[in-house]
């Protein structure tokens, strides 16, 4: 929402008393529309623009002005008259009651609201858990509406309940066992928009002003796309999902406990985005986009189907210019001996051109097999720049002086991931399938950065480059036999296979004519390979209108590494239980109750197990402990 500001300016008069005005017309978000009036008399100058400027309004704002007004009423049981809440509501064309205008939540009041909606006539539909479907022809005139109070009836039985729903068109808000899931396809308003704009919309998750994505106020959650991990997703989320199109995604699950089936790493959560089936034929989309914080992407897919095979592709490129952002801290010192009081300020500038691709071909070698491959690029370069100033306090707190920190960054990270999967489904019974999945990764992260430091009097500068590679190698299987009255077993097996290098070089020199020379205390090269063995199995069953699933994980994790500078090898071995249970339970048959628990856990990053010390700058030092093991967080 923009607030507009116009702006006067008037030239001098003319010999013959006939001035020159301009007026301009300026919304605050930098978009420009110029309106200019030659040979005004002088006396009526300032109305005259007054009215070249209301005139300029109603030209820009004509469109929305034609007769669009509100739609709006309330939703109750028709057994006892209560409000319904959380349903949703969807306003549709007469002439096609399939692809909703507008699809909105019920308010906990059982209010509804739709907004600018032209004349016509128009068919509302409410749904909701436990309800039949309600359809409310409406017309709508140049007032605003306020429909009579529709009235939802409960299902008399589970047999009708069943026979409904299957007709019902899909609610934008679903719930199935452990997973809450966002039907974004059945949201109109995400047309032309991004992934980012679809999981602000999605309950438990929440998008900053940044961008930077959170799961129930936590950042330690894995992103999947379409049950797999993908490289897309593991550098810059952020960036990735404003690039990803709206419309190639069907729905967000978002999973706050995940069960067994899944790895135990992730401590927040998992979000899985599934993409848009393959039907036949073939469609498309190209799309540009620029944001006022001067980001601009473009980004296409192709989806094809014909017969046996489906050919789905998809590429996107952005350049992006992050905000300057300002930081600002003060450290008082407990035991001033050193220092009494440090006060810091600093400045950053980014600025990355990004690029994401993948291409998937798929083949039903009979309606009971399908084999899929794959393969995803991903690309990110950059540069950054940090300006640093940092106060020093002496403990006498009168006398001071201020460190200066200047740094440049450049960065490469290529990545190339691809793999296979191939699923058997049972030919006589149904929901029976087994898979079989490999992924392979290959990623190199390629950093230059250089530095200007004053710190106590002395100038140093500095220029650090790193060179690390990575691979991976994933190997899984998955079972699924379901059983009578709603009963279920799934089990799997998987193997990860991971190995890290690093050759970091640092180079100082304290004058900026000369030559640098290697600092051998800041130069760190280590080697690392990781394999998690994991095996689990869940049991799904019902007992009267209670819902279990129970389930339990294990991971054997084997951890080796040399760091090269210090000499110090690592070598870790330890065995991970991690069990799951989910229990629901309807109430009154549209309200459900759960309860949830399980175990996860975070492994320690290779730089929390490098014991080289950092102490590039002097007034920051870290490094890492050899014998640091896994952290292990119990979730409800």
């Amino acid at each position: 929402m923009f607030m507009n500001k116009a702006l006067l300016s008037t030239s001098e008069q003319p010999a013959n008393n006939e001035s020159t005005m301009r007026c301009y017309f300026i919304p605050y978000a930098g978009h420009s529309y110029k309106t200019t009036s030659n040979v005004f008399p002088q006396p009526t100058q300032s109305r005259s623009c007054v009215g070249v400027l209301l005139t300029a309004l109603l030209l820009i704002f004509a469109p929305t002005l034609n007769a669009q007004v509100k739609v709006q009423g309330t939703l109750t049981d028709s057994s006892n008259g209560k409000p319904v809440a959380f349903a949703t509501v969807g306003l549709y064309h007469l002439s096609n009651t399939e692809k909703p205008l507008q699809n909105i939540f019920s308010s906990r009041k059982g209010e509804y609201e739709f907004t600018r909606v032209a004349q016509g006539t128009y068919v509302i539909i409410a749904t909701s858990a436990g309800y039949a479907e309600k359809e409310t022809q409406v017309t709508v005139d140049s007032t605003p509406l306020n429909v009579a109070p529709v009235t939802l009836a409960a299902f008399i039985n589970e047999m009708t309940a069943v026979k409904v729903t299957a007709a019902m068109r899909k609610p934008l808000i679903e719930q199935e066992d452990e997973k809450l899931i966002f039907n974004a396809e059945a949201d109109p308003s995400l047309e032309g928009l991004t992934a980012i704009d679809v999981l602000r919309k999605t309950p438990f998750l929440s998008v900053d002003g940044d961008g930077q994505l959170s799961m129930n106020g936590k950042t330690s959650f894995k992103v999947l796309l379409n049950g797999k991990e993908t490289a897309m997703f593991s550098r810059n989320v952020s960036e990735a999902l404003k690039s990803f199109p709206a419309s190639m995604i069907k729905s967000v699950e978002v999973i706050t406990n995940p069960s067994a089936k899944y790895d135990g790493e992730g401590v927040g959560g998992i979000i899985n985005i599934v993409t848009q089936k393959k039907v036949a034929g073939y469609n498309g989309n190209l799309g540009l986009s620029a944001t006022t914080l001067n980001s601009t992407s473009v980004n296409s897919s192709l989806n094809v189907k014909y017969g046996k095979f489906g050919l789905s592709g998809y590429y996107s490129a952005g350049i992006s210019r992050s905000p300057v952002s300002y930081g600002f801290s003060e450290t008082e010192s407990l035991n001033p001996v050193a220092y009494y009081k440090r006060i810091s300020n600093s400045e950053n500038r980014n600025k990355s051109f990004y690029n994401f691709g993948s291409i998937e071909l798929s083949m039903d070698i009979d309606s009971l097999n399908t084999l899929s491959t794959y393969f995803n690029l991903n690309g990110w370069n950059g540069r950054g720049n940090r300006q640093s100033w940092i106060e020093v306090i002496a403990p006498d707190q009168v006398s001071t002086h201020t460190d200066q920190l200047d740094n440049n960054s450049r960065y490469r990270m290529p990545s190339y991931s691809g793999g296979s999967d191939y699923v058997h489904k049972s030919g006589r019974t149904a929901g029976k399938e087994i898979a079989f999945k490999i992924y392979l990764d290959h990623s190199m992260d390629i950093n230059h950065a250089t530095a200007f430091q004053e710190i106590g009097g002395i100038d140093r500068f500095i220029r650090n480059d790193n060179e690390s590679p990575g691979n991976s190698a994933t190997f899984e299987t998955n079972f699924i036999q379901p059983f009578t009255k709603g009963r279920k077993l799934e089990a799997g097996l998987k193997f990860i296979h991971r190995d890290a290098e690093s050759d970091y070089t640092s180079l100082l020199k304290f004058n900026e004519s000369d030559e640098y020379f290697e600092d051998k205390s800041n130069t760190n090269n280590f080697h690392y390979n990781q394999q998690v063995y994991s095996a689990y199995a869940t049991y799904s069953f019902k007992w009267k209108d209670i819902s279990f699933k129970v389930g339990s994980r294990v991971e054997q994790t084997h951890v080796e590494g040399i760091f090269i500078n210090t000499g110090t090898r690592v070598r870790q071995d330890y065995l991970s239980w991690l069990p799951n249970l989910f229990v629901s339970k309807k109430v009154k048959k549209i309200h459900t109750f759960t309860l949830a628990f399980g175990r996860r856990l975070r492994r320690p990053y290779i730089w929390d197990l490098n014991p080289f010390v950092s102490n590039i700058d002097s007034l920051n030092i870290r490094y890492g402990n050899p014998d640091l093991g896994p952290e292990m967080t119990n979730t409800g």
